[in-house]
């Protein structure tokens, strides 16, 4: 039954109240990014974990917006928060609604959540196409919106932003109130140079204890902004657990998926959890949790979709090898499995946080890569190999070893793979700094994780 004029607009003008009332909080990086695409003539999308500020990185653009000169009348939000105006009949009146008297000038539309509509895609394409004039931009929380539905109604029509948890970077901002400085890892494995090595060996040695402070704070919890609000470690966590994973597995994503059995979907997550980093097999792994490999199988490409997990597989030389190969599973953020086990200051050197750390560098890794993978041979085995190259040249290789000293016996392995391949330099990230000469002038550069991004 579609809704009354009156309540649509009641509706409206509530949620617009709400969405102005909400803090600009810190800038983040990617609004920017995201505003200077703005202009762009297609549907903007915003993706990414639930809670890590899509809603705060949509009133920060239409801040941008009302400053550049757009008038406010020409700016709407709406968010499907409301269980009854998830249904495409409130859609489709809401956009009647903001663009029945269009002006002339440009109308920009931010709708926050929509993936709780099914078939959204259609309606919004119609008013897309039918109004010149409008710029849409949407939010959700999993990517199933975007890649299931999408190919045949909302093609060659949209630009997606990732927005990623909270780098350290702007943890330090949002969380400590610190500015620092910061290198660009990207540029350094591309292109490592003595003398840009001293500029961050003397950038870590100036604070390098107020930084590793901080960033078992950010490994810890620091990722997700909503944290700063808590004082209490154990209120981060429970926020953690059962205001961000708990609600994805136990509502978001069986809603949109239809996934029945929600019990068993979250256990296997949970089982991810503790094993974030381990070696992944899915018959064994369909065993041990005594699911049927079809129904683990189905559960990992939900996770994917909803930025809950991702993986990297063994290197092979072959892409269609490397498919059928040994891989591992990281859960989407290193916080999700420090609030699971509860992790505190006592036991932060207890090894434990040897994985928080390597889920921290996958993510890292898997933002610089198209092509991400791990070495593994006779149960030797080096973390990260990741290159652009479809024929999987020009490889760089990473190691995450989460530790304050870095010796010649933390990476024979690495060593041995760098002679095989012919690889001139490799790179650990770690808490310490320093670079190691080895023989036909190859060099392993220790990188102190905290100052880079």
């Amino acid at each position: 039954m579609k809704p009354t004029r009156l309540e649509v607009t009641e509706k409206y003008n509530q949620q617009r109240q709400k969405f102005l009332d909400l803090e600009l909080g810190v800038p983040r990086e990617v609004t920017q990014t995201v505003f200077s695409k703005l202009e762009q003539d297609n549907v903007t999308i915003l993706t990414g974990l639930r809670r890590v500020g899509k809603t705060t990185v949509m009133r920060q653009l239409v801040q941008h917006l009302l400053e550049s000169g757009v008038e406010a009348p020409h700016i709407h939000f709406f968010s499907f928060d409301d269980a009854s105006t998830r249904n495409i009949d409130f859609l489709d009146s809401l956009l009647t609604y903001l663009l029945e008297n269009q002006p002339k000038e440009k109308v920009y539309i931010f709708l926050d959540e929509i993936q709780y509509i099914e078939d959204w895609q259609g309606t919004v394409k119609k008013y897309f196409d039918f109004y010149k004039g409008v710029k849409i931009v949407i939010s959700g929380s999993s990517s199933v919106f975007i890649k299931n539905k999408m190919a045949d109604s909302l093609a060659g029509r949209t630009y997606e932003f990732y927005i990623a948890p909270l780098s350290f970077k702007e943890y330090l901002t949002i969380f400590e109130g610190m500015s620092q400085s910061f290198f660009s890892l990207g540029d350094f494995l591309t292109s490592p140079t003595t003398q840009s090595f001293r500029e961050i060996e003397l950038a870590w040695v100036d604070k390098s204890a107020t930084l590793t402070r901080y960033f078992y704070n950010y490994l810890s919890y620091g990722q997700f902004p909503e944290c700063a609000k808590f004082p209490e470690l154990e209120d981060r966590y429970k926020y953690i657990n059962s205001g961000i994973y708990t609600k994805l597995l136990e509502t978001d994503l069986p809603n949109i998926y239809d996934i029945t059995n929600v019990f068993e979907f979250k256990r296997l997550f949970e089982v991810l959890i503790t094993e974030t980093g381990d070696y992944f097999e899915i018959d064994k792994f369909s065993g041990k949790i005594e699911l049927a490999k079809n129904t683990v199988k189905r559960y990992l490409d939900v996770l994917a979709q909803g930025f809950l997990v991702g993986d990297v597989k063994s290197f092979n030389k072959s892409l269609k090898k490397s498919g059928r190969s040994k891989q591992k599973c990281y859960v989407g953020s290193p916080n999700f499995y420090t609030a699971f086990a509860g992790l505190r200051g006592d036991n932060m050197v207890s090894g434990l946080y040897g994985k928080v750390f390597e889920t921290y560098v996958f993510w890292l890794m898997r933002r610089l890569y198209n092509y991400l993978f791990f070495y593994y041979k006779d149960k030797d085995e080096v973390d990260f190999l990741g290159t652009n190259n479809p024929l999987f040249k020009n490889l760089t290789v990473v190691e995450a070893k989460f530790a304050p000293r870095i010796d010649s016996g933390d990476f024979r392995v690495m060593k041995a793979l760098m002679l095989k391949k012919d690889i001139k330099n490799a790179f650990i990230l770690s808490m310490d700094c320093r670079f190691f000469d080895l023989e036909d002038g190859r060099r392993i550069w220790t990188l102190p994780a905290p100052v880079f991004e």
